[in-house]
C-alpha cells in the first residue's frame, strides 16, 4: 500500500548523507534542478544530446538520423541536425581484379555503381596492378559518354582524347608520352607485366564530369603514381592529364584496360566521389 509523507525538509539522522537502500530506487518526479546538480529533464533517449538553454537551464535534442551531423542553427541559438556537407571522399565501389581480366570498369547503374550528378569530381585508387603473363602493356583509359541528361553509358571509343604523360625514374631517366585525338589516353609511361616485385599504384581523378555548357564542356582527368621493375629496383615516378573533347555531354562511367594481353589477379580498384 503506497502512502504519503509531506515535509519541508530531510536530512539524515547522522551526518550529512541519506541512503536509499538496496533493490530500492528513489524517485524524483519532476526531476533535480540544474542547480541541485540535476538536468531538470525526466528521461531521455539513447542518442539524445544535453545543450543548455540558459545559465541554470537544460534542454534536450533528440537524436539525429544516421550520418546527420551537429550543426548550429541559424539564430546560433541551440544545436540541430543537418545532414554533412561535401568535403570528405565518399568511398563508392570497390572491385578486386581477377586473373585474367580484360578490363575493369565502373558504369552508372552496373553492379551497384552510381556516377550520376551526385558528385562533381570522381576519383579511382588503383592499388598493386600486374599483368596475368610475362607480356608487357600499358594502361589505358576510357570513358562512357552519359549525354546531356546524364542518362547514357556509351563507351567512347572514337579519336577523342588528348593526353600527356610525363614520368621520371631512379636511374634518371625520363620518359614522355603526348598524343591527340586517340581513341584511348594512356596513363602509364612503362609497360607493366608479372615480374616478382613488379607492379603499378595510381591515383586517377576525373573532373567537370557533370558539365554541359560549351564554354567549359571539356571533361579533364588526371593522375601520378608509381611503377616498380623489381627485381632491378627501377622504381618509375609519373603524372599525367588528359581530356576528353565531347562538347555538352556528361561523363556516367570509367574504363580501364590493357594495351595488350590481360591484367593479374589480386590489384583493387576503388571509385570515389567528391562533391
Amino acid at each position: 500500500m503506497a502512502s504519503t509523507i509531506k515535509v519541508d525538509k530531510i536530512e539524515g539522522s547522522t551526518g550529512s548523507t541519506i541512503t536509499v537502500p538496496t533493490g530500492q530506487t528513489f524517485t524524483v518526479t519532476d526531476g533535480i534542478g540544474v542547480a541541485g546538480g540535476g538536468t531538470g529533464l525526466t528521461g531521455f533517449t539513447a542518442g539524445d544530446v544535453l545543450y543548455a538553454t540558459g545559465t541554470t537551464t537544460l534542454a534536450k535534442l533528440a537524436k539525429g538520423a544516421a550520418s546527420e551531423v551537429l550543426a548550429m542553427n541559424s539564430g546560433a541559438t541551440a544545436p540541430e541536425w543537418a545532414t554533412a556537407a561535401g568535403g570528405a571522399w565518399t568511398s563508392l565501389k570497390t572491385i578486386t581484379v581477377g586473373a585474367s581480366e580484360a578490363s575493369v570498369t565502373f558504369i552508372n547503374g552496373t553492379d551497384g555503381v552510381v556516377i550520376d550528378g551526385t558528385y562533381d569530381t570522381y576519383k579511382v585508387i588503383i592499388d598493386g596492378l600486374t599483368g596475368q603473363t610475362g607480356t608487357n602493356f600499358y594502361l589505358y583509359g576510357q570513358v562512357y559518354d552519359g549525354g546531356t541528361d546524364g542518362t547514357g553509358t556509351a563507351l567512347v571509343t572514337a579519336s577523342e582524347y588528348d593526353y600527356t604523360n610525363r614520368s621520371q625514374s631512379s636511374h634518371g631517366v625520363a620518359i614522355d608520352a603526348v598524343a591527340n585525338t586517340q581513341a584511348f589516353f594512356k596513363i602509364a609511361t612503362k609497360e607493366i607485366d608479372s615480374g616478382a616485385g613488379k607492379g603499378l599504384s595510381c591515383e586517377f581523378t576525373a573532373a567537370n564530369v557533370n558539365q554541359v555548357a560549351a564554354e567549359n564542356c571539356y571533361k579533364y582527368m588526371y593522375w601520378s603514381g608509381s611503377f616498380n621493375d623489381a627485381p632491378d629496383l627501377y622504381l618509375l615516378a609519373y603524372f599525367g592529364g588528359a581530356q576528353w573533347t565531347s562538347s555538352t555531354n556528361t561523363i556516367r562511367g570509367f574504363k580501364f584496360y590493357p594495351s595488350t594481353d590481360s591484367f593479374g589477379a589480386g590489384a583493387k580498384m576503388t571509385l570515389y566521389g567528391i562533391t
